[in-house]
């Protein structure tokens, strides 16, 4: 069909059209088998030519004539570089024209090149379904089919409820319904298929087509007009387990339902959906995991077993294709993790005439008022390694590639991210012009600043490529900077970099330097890497993460101001936090007098609630100004609904959970919103009339009740903690693990947590509930000592722990008390005390103490280090007396989840769920509710 194009003769009649399609086709199948006719689409040629010579009267004719000598065919049109007008217009005139039975073709193929998408592609296939009732009817259709080999080739995901992406986003909706849905959810999809869907009639329809895709990243779209849905899905999955490629699986199984599918593809994407090349790539990573030395024990003996598989037949989806998937998974499970570390080195840079500046022994050091190349990747080292690593296993990247962000933050030093196309003239001394880069940059208003950002590619195996800074030191002396590892607006992990900054004129400059440090400036090792916090050590699957919107991490400036670091979308800020740790601990006495003070809080709507609504509000307004001024206004103008916070140091946490989005209310006189009630047991707010006004307050409006909030604590490293780190960095493995309905809980309380009239009996009622909740196969336990909690724990590996301990000092070591006196200190919380049957959860409501320096994050970092997946807590110590009802009424919110069927949600979702419903309960102490650990977790059966 590229006969169409505006120099070609002029085809006034079907003969001469037809004649076209067969020249074409007889041109391609010299190199080319497959039943494809290509038609490469120029848009301001080869369409404009097909408007002025066609109607679909005179093309249909042409190709009845055409198909009658070359039987079913595909259509292939390829786009260089995609318009959505040209292509808006074609598609509907293709439908009048083609989208028959009569027509007699297979399907529709347009080929999209040049722009980013998403490419993971697992085996088993992971299929996506949207929360509307429609999508989750086709979900419990298709999983409650019988077909044998379902359960081996495929895992079905609620996209929404678990924020996992997915392989093939599988839709009853149209387009546009489709397209909110997926930003709404920010699902993203390697594919997606339209089912039960009529031809696209409009532009409209078609702009809505191409914009689903490019709104979940998809590789492919497809779409097919048909009634029989869950089938199709089979037939689909059935069709690609036999080795085909996705476009063809979707033509034939559109041809079993009767219709004509339209698909719009990545060509790179569909080489690399057939399952034999999955497994290829599977078996070059586990080879290249493996051990020639024990072929049996390692992935490389798996992986010849997935070379031999891929000789195969794959005539039946019971066949080879389940076998390979089962390899797949053992190679996974029986895969050595090779580590990996962060690494930084320093290079000169050289002028623009290429050539090198005089060298000195400190050529590879940090001079004042000097650039140098800092380089950092994530690589193999050699020797013994201080910093925590990223093991290798287990990874499934699409094309064997993950993309990483790398910030540096670096007081009294200016920096500049580095592209690499002008870094390797400066690294070998080449000109780059009249001009050099860092004054070009100047030029352009690209101005230094304290921090900067820069990606690096890794690979399943080996060194990662480099992410390259120009940094030059302010002053002599020392310097320190800190190295984050970012993917998608979550910090992975920290480190700290520490090195001497010399001077031109310094006694050192003239000679009179030792010889170590002659010898650590001329080979780069004067730079020092010192471990902060790791938060995630795995790298698998991040593409199948939920985006977050914004990562905040506060620490100090590293020269021992209050600062926050702000990740926004590769962009960085550094915000002084001085003003806003007052607001901070404004926050935390409003808190304690709210704790104090509970008989006055028994309301949602009462006068002393309003109060405290009120002035939560009002510095929560200015928490959100002191960030909209720190840059953050257009990320805050979109409204981010996920946010991870981390704090390097314990008792440094920002208190994002009240932030507050409207104006501020009235301190005397603004009134509880009369439609809150009705907000916090819905979810939303809607289009309430009292949004955007001083006179009403509503706890709807503040983030902690909105937004998932992911929260993560360094802490200090304990005595005998080297290697440790992994445990505390483990996440969500790859196919999700839930935390599931424990059938085994523990729990132990300080005597002085029922100190109070109807303690006793408060605590009996909890242990009943933990107890009622296992049955009938689990047990619930009640230690009075540390010596029965490690017990139970090493008999009975507890996932759910529940602590009602008073917190003090002793001798002055941080403790935490159970029973009568029986005393545990900071350093002795282990992997004895939390147990290894993850993932485990716990739930921790320090009581008051009088010691002021006592914080209880410490112990929250604590329990975190000793391998606690998850820690619930709240923002502010508690009273004895009111731990029990809080802890019960959590508990009785968790086990509503566990207990609620078959949707699971994250849970950075039900924690915000729960506070809500403390909230409807008249319990505000529902807004210092907080968890520590991975958001992503699964919770449900």
């Amino acid at each position: 069909m590229s006969a169409f194009g505006g120099t070609e003769p002029d085809l006034d009649n079907p003969e001469q059209i037809a004649k076209a399609f067969d020249a074409e086709m007889n041109k391609r199948a010299v190199w080319q088998p497959s039943r494809r006719l290509h038609w490469w689409l120029s848009p301001s040629a080869h369409w404009e030519g097909l408007k002025r010579r066609l109607s679909p009267k005179i093309a249909a004719e042409a190709w009845k004539s055409f198909v009658k000598a070359h039987g079913l065919v595909e259509l292939q049109a390829g786009f260089a570089y995609p318009e959505k007008d040209a292509f808006s217009e074609l598609v509907p005139w293709l439908a009048e024209l083609l989208w028959t039975p009569e027509a007699r073709i297979e399907s529709i193929f347009f080929e999209i090149r040049g722009e980013e998408s998403r490419h993971a592609w697992h085996w088993p296939l992971r299929l996506g379904f949207l929360p509307d009732a429609s999508s989750q009817e086709l979900m419990t259709a298709f999983t409650t089919r019988h077909d044998a080999w379902s359960g081996r080739l495929t895992r079905p995901v609620d996209v929404a409820a678990t924020g996992q992406g997915c392989d093939m986003l599988l839709s009853p909706l149209d387009a546009a319904e489709t397209r909110a849905m997926v930003e709404r959810h920010r699902v993203q999809a390697t594919t997606i298929v339209l089912l039960d869907r009529k031809p696209f009639a409009t532009p409209e329809h078609a702009r809505d087509f191409l914009e689903l895709r490019a709104s979940a990243r998809a590789a492919t779209i497809a779409s097919i007009s048909n009634t029989k849905k869950d089938q199709t899905i089979v037939d689909i999955i059935e069709e690609i387990s036999h080795d085909v490629s996705f476009d063809w699986a979707i033509s034939r199984a559109a041809r079993k339902c009767g219709g004509i599918p339209l698909i719009v593809a990545d060509e790179e994407f569909i080489h690399h959906s057939k399952i034999t090349v999955v497994g290829n790539l599977w078996a070059a990573r586990l080879g290249a995991q493996g051990d020639p030395g024990s072929l049996e024990m390692t992935g490389l003996g798996i992986a010849n077993e997935i070379r031999s598989i891929n000789r195969g037949i794959f005539h039946s989806e019971l066949g080879d294709a389940s076998l390979l998937a089962e390899k797949i998974n053992e190679g996974l499970a029986g895969s050595t993790p090779h580590p990996r570390y962060i690494g930084a080195t320093l290079q000169p840079v050289f002028g623009r005439t290429g050539r090198a500046e005089v060298r000195t022994k400190f050529a590879n050091a940090f001079v004042r008022n000097e650039w140098r190349l800092l380089a950092v990747n994530i690589a193999p080292r050699a020797g013994p390694q201080d910093l925590p690593s990223f093991p290798d296993e287990r990874i499934d990247w699409s094309q064997d590639q993950q993309t990483l962000s790398i910030i540096v933050t670096a007081p009294n030093c200016d920096l500049l991210s580095a592209p690499y196309y002008f870094v390797q003239d400066l690294r070998y001394g080449q000109p780059i012009g009249e001009i050099s880069y860092l004054e070009r940059m100047f030029i352009f208003d690209e101005r230094p600043q304290e921090s900067a950002s820069a990606e690096i590619t890794i690979h399943s195996v080996g060194s990662s490529s480099d992410a390259l800074f120009f940094i030059r030191p302010r002053n002599a002396g020392s310097i320190k900077a800190r190295i984050l590892v970012v993917h998608a607006n979550r910090v992975l992990q920290t480190a700290i970099l520490n090195a001497e900054v010399h001077s031109r004129n310094s006694s050192v400059e003239s000679g009179a330097a030792g010889a170590a440090d002659q010898e650590a400036a001329e080979t780069g090792a004067i730079i020092q890497l010192v471990p902060e916090g790791m938060i995630r050590s795995e790298l698998q699957d991040l593409g199948d993460r939920r985006v977050f919107d914004l990562a905040i991490l506060t620490n100090d400036s590293l020269t021992g101001a209050p600062q926050g670091t702000l990740i926004a979308d590769g962009t960085v800020f550094l915000q002084d936090f001085a003003e806003i740790k007052k607001i901070a601990d404004r926050v935390g006495a409003r808190l304690k007098e709210m704790v104090e003070s509970p008989k006055d809080f028994r309301a949602a709507d009462s006068e002393v609630t309003a109060a405290l609504l009120r002035n939560l509000a009002n510095d929560g307004v200015l928490i959100r100004r002191h960030l909209s001024d720190a840059g953050l206004k257009p990320i805050l103008a979109r409204n981010p609904d996920r946010i991870q916070v981390v704090a390097a140091k314990p008792d440094e946490a920002l208190p994002v959970d009240f932030i507050y989005d409207g104006k501020a209310p009235d301190p005397k006189t603004a009134q509880v919103c009369p439609n809150q009630a009705r907000a916090l047991n819905s979810g939303s707010c809607e289009a309430c009339p009292n949004r955007e006004v001083s006179t009403h307050v509503c706890a709807m409006r503040f983030w902690g009740l909105t937004k998932v909030i992911e929260r993560h604590i360094f802490g200090k490293r304990k005595p005998g903690s080297e290697g440790k780190d992994e445990i505390t960095a483990r996440g969500p493995s790859p196919d999700r693990e839930r935390i599931k309905r424990p059938s085994s809980r523990l729990f132990a309380s300080s005597e002085r947590a029922g100190n109070f009239a109807g303690g006793a009996g408060a605590l009996r009622e909890l242990v009943q509930r933990l107890d009622l909740a296992t049955k009938p196969a689990g047990k619930a336990f009640a230690a009075i000592k540390w010596d029965q909690w490690r017990a139970f724990v090493q008999q009975n590996t507890p996932s759910l722990c529940v602590l009602l301990p008073h917190t003090d000092v002793d001798n002055g070591n941080d403790v935490i008390e159970i029973g009568s006196g029986d005393l545990l200190t900071n350093a002795q919380i282990d992997e004895d005390v939390v147990g290894t049957n993850h993932p485990v959860v716990v739930i921790l409501l320090g009581c008051e103490t009088a010691r002021p320096e006592l914080r209880l994050a410490s112990f929250v970092s604590s329990f975190r280090h000793a391998g606690a997946d998850v820690v619930i807590g709240t923002l502010t110590p508690v009273l004895g007396r009111h731990a029990a009802p809080i802890a019960s009424a959590l508990i009785e919110q968790l086990d509503q989840l566990w207990f609620g069927g078959s949707r699971v949600t994250t849970i950075g979702d039900a924690l915000t769920n729960v506070r809500r419903a403390f909230l409807s309960r008249g319990l505000p102490i529902g807004l210092t509710l907080v968890a520590f650990g991975d958001a992503d977790w699964l919770l449900g059966d």
